[in-house]
């Protein structure tokens, strides 16, 4: 497997983590559970913290190249914007 597959892969994973995390947190928020919908604010204020250290154990697990690369991504989509 070259280096290029190996990297997009890691990539690949990382967003699936990401996504499967926070999709299991929305499936909460649907949920009819007494009491934890009461307040959407602090909900949404948990799930901002869940996503986030999610993303920096992902950036701790790529390496440093890689880390260069995925932070690259995010600043060219916020100057795209």
């Amino acid at each position: 497997m070259s280096n290029e597959l190996r990297s997009d892969w890691k990539d690949f994973a990382a967003t699936a983590i990401s996504f499967l995390v926070s999709g299991a947190f929305m499936v909460f928020l649907i949920m009819p559970i007494p009491g934890f919908q009461e307040d959407l604010v602090l909900s949404g204020i948990l799930a901002a913290i869940i996503y986030i250290i999610v993303l920096i154990v992902t950036l701790l697990a790529l390496k440093k190249d890689e880390m260069k690369r995925f932070i690259s991504f995010f600043k060219r989509q916020k100057s795209d914007m």
